[in-house]
């Protein structure tokens, strides 16, 4: 066991960022690097680097990722994509056409506007 000893992980060069989805494991002189989720920005080198005061020993590996389509181009229910080609094939509905009256008057508010004193953050805002 050695109190002196400090693990860095560095990504093509840089510090690795702190997020949520790598683990960083350091028990006992095993280490380990843990990344849930990958995305193709992932992709790059790897170094850890451990360090005590007697000096330093680093070593690196190349991650690939292959990136999945982030779109999802086939159905996921086939049978509602066939009702769906059902209804945009049928005829729209055709509204008969019935002249408007022409208004001759100017418009008017029936209620006025109410203030809204106070609404919390995300609700909705009706007025």
């Amino acid at each position: 066991h050695d109190s002196n000893l400090r693990i860095e992980f560095y990504h093509n060069g840089k510090p690795l960022p702190s997020a949520s989805r790598f683990h960083i494991t350091f028990d006992f002189g095993y280490v380990a690097l843990d990344i849930g989720h990958c995305v193709p920005e992932d992709a790059g080198e790897y170094s850890v680097k451990a360090i005590n005061n007697l000096g330093q020993c680093t070593s690196s590996i190349n991650l690939k990722v292959i990136a999945k389509g982030s779109i999802i181009l086939d159905s996921q229910r086939p049978e509602g994509l066939e009702k769906i080609r059902q209804l945009e094939e049928a005829q729209p509905f055709q509204r008969p056409e019935v002249p408007e009256a022409v208004t001759r008057q100017r418009p008017v508010f029936t209620q006025p506007l109410q203030n809204i004193d106070s609404i919390a953050e995300g609700a909705t805002a009706h007025f």
